[in-house]
């Protein structure tokens, strides 16, 4: 875990540029404290810096930026299944001068060159330079960030976009496009930021720069849809079940390493319990796990159930009470952590509890991205539950929607009066679907994002979280939160091979026996049934305290906002929160240029 920041130019590189590299170097370093680097190379106009989080080697010899033979790298995050692979490098006759897993994947690149990424399981962004070129690289899911910019002089990059902003005198100014998005999603898809020609890098992603100049963008990876067989199905078998597991055991193995202090962030829930009891009952570990708890606030308090898990596993157990950050001072601390439009207030409670966490550990292991793996979020569940109705033609969806105008009930999903590709978003926004409405360019995202889809809509919208709410909003919320206070947080549910894995299943066979069936099957072979955690509860920052501390409405150029408020304060919306607080979250950005 670290910082970079980093420019190609096209021109030669000047004393100047490397202060101001320098400069913005140290607007990362809550991201590396342990340590501060660059690289130039003056005829090429390349500048390379890094803020290193030891985590694999601890020493001075792994610092960087690292260089071998022709090749220098920046590193952000960790590659997992290092040991493995310098063991094939080392049959290779690669030898090695660290312990690192930072000097595995300059080899890596330096023997295979971009072939080496489908070897890789990890979390990262990089910067690689190889003498003529800058290559610039995601992981698959997009778990560590990256964003980048093309100037006229040179192409500058960094792991938060705050840096890019400051130096560069960006000005948040987003497309009609970019706001609609925002104020339907809470996010804005990538590559957009609403920053003039800021992108965010998506996951998955390779860039080329050459003097100065991108010239080259692939993707390597993403996600595949599963396909629903024909015929009946069945609930998954104990052998496909033992495949799963396997898959997700041999995950947290290689996330286990570490040189330095670790702990298991345990909720109540069914990700994170899972988690905990891999760890315990299969690699017999000493890791603490760490409850964080929120009493006296309506956040629900998790720490009495946690307790028990970790009790029955035998795990050494703390409850820290942490103090909710509240009120307008949640707000911008939000924005702040995020540097670009994100309305998840999740971040809030995340960093309370990593500044918690930080003091006995500089690494957790987290349940983020088990929701998405195992079809866990109630609109997965809703969509299947109606897929019948939601997979007719137009034609025939033309009448369930006149149905519904007559009697709801008749078909228990008022979205239905919306065509197939809004039924995500008005799901997500139920209730306030006549407010969107007022805003301008939401038909033109909608078609861009949900008309692509041909499978089933639960299957369509697992996806769409996939590839875009999961690296565009509930990644961000525990890496900013946690990256600021130094912490690194690693995700066993991410990995390649786990989800090729899950989707080799029938997908009917994840929801059609009830929510998140396969996790909990593999979660009661460790813990008894009455101690799995029951339904779907998220970490939910209350957002009364955030609206209540407002003492005055948003100012949203092009949108109507007086009139959206008024709509919901009148007639109760109760996702209107969330509206609101995206457009606070606008009005402070705007009002920042």
């Amino acid at each position: 875990m670290c910082g970079i920041f980093g420019f190609s130019l096209t021109r030669d590189l000047n004393a100047s540029d490397v202060d101001m590299g320098l400069e913005q170097l140290r607007s990362l370093i809550h991201r590396g404290p342990d340590g501060q680097g660059h690289a130039s190379f003056d005829e090429q106009g390349i500048f390379i810096g890094h803020c290193r989080l030891a985590i694999i080697d601890t020493s001075e010899r792994a610092s960087q930026p690292m260089s071998r033979d022709r090749f220098t790298i920046a590193h952000n995050g960790e590659i997992y299944n290092y040991v493995e692979l310098r063991e094939i490098l080392e049959k290779k006759g690669v030898k090695f001068a660290t312990d690192s897993d930072t000097e595995v994947l300059i080899n890596a690149w330096r023997i295979d060159g971009v072939k080496c990424l489908a070897e890789l399981d990890g979390m990262f962004a990089f910067a690689l330079f190889d003498g003529e070129v800058t290559n610039l690289v995601t992981d698959p899911f997009g778990e560590k960030p990256l964003y980048v910019i093309q100037q006229d002089e040179g192409v500058y990059y960094a792991s938060e976009p705050a840096a890019l902003i400051e130096l560069l005198g960006l000005r948040f100014d987003p497309t009609e496009f970019e706001l609609a998005a925002f104020l339907t999603l809470g996010f804005i898809p990538a590559p957009g930021t609403g920053f003039n020609n800021l992108q965010r890098v998506e996951p998955g992603s390779h860039i080329v720069i050459t003097k100065g100049k991108i010239t080259k963008v692939t993707r390597y990876w993403t996600p595949s849809e599963p396909i629903v067989p024909d015929g009946k199905f069945k609930p998954a078998s104990e052998s496909q079940i033992d495949a799963v597991a396997g898959s997700l055991i041999e995950s947290l193995k290689v996330r286990l390493r570490s040189d330095v202090p670790m702990s298991i962030f345990l909720s109540s829930g069914v990700d994170s319990a899972l988690i905990a009891a891999i760890a315990a009952k299969e690699f017999n570990t000493d890791i603490p796990a760490i409850t964080v708890g929120f009493a006296g606030t309506s956040v629900h308090d998790e720490s009495e159930s946690a307790s028990a898990i970790a009790k029955y596993l035998g795990l050494d157990h703390e409850v820290i009470h942490g103090d909710m950050t509240g009120g307008s001072d949640a707000l911008d601390l939000m924005v702040e952590l995020y540097g670009c439009a994100n309305d998840n207030t999740t971040a809030i409670p995340s960093f309370d509890m990593a500044s918690a966490v930080r003091s006995t550990a500089t690494v957790a292991l987290s349940g983020i991205g088990g929701d998405e793996l195992f079809y866990g979020y109630n609109k997965y569940q809703f969509f299947y539950d109606h897929n019948r109705i939601l997979s007719l033609p137009w034609s025939l969806r033309a009448v369930a929607r006149w149905l519904s105008k007559i009697n709801h009930r008749a078909t228990g999903v008022d979205s239905l009066r919306r065509s197939r590709q809004w039924t995500y978003a008005n799901y997500k926004n139920v209730g306030i679907w006549d407010l969107l409405e007022r805003i301008s360019g939401l038909d033109k995202w909608g078609d861009e994002f949900f008309n692509v889809y041909s499978q089933p809509q639960y299957i369509a919208a697992r996806h769409f979280d996939l590839t875009h709410v999961l690296p565009g909003s509930y990644i961000p919320a525990i890496e900013r939160s946690s990256m600021r206070v130094a912490l690194e947080v690693r995700t066993p549910f991410l990995n390649r091979n786990l989800l090729a894995t899950v989707d080799e299943l029938d997908p009917r066979s994840m929801v059609g026996f009830g929510q998140k069936s396969i996790a909990r099957r593999i979660l009661s072979r460790y813990i008894p049934d009455h101690l799995i955690p029951q339904g779907k509860r998220g970490f939910i920052y209350p957002l009364d305290q955030i609206i209540e501390s407002q003492t005055a409405s948003p100012e949203i150029p092009g949108i109507e906002t007086d009139v959206i408020i008024d709509s919901m304060q009148r007639r109760q919306h109760s996702r209107g929160r969330e509206l609101f607080v995206r457009m606070m979250v606008l009005d402070r950005l705007m009002a920042a240029n």
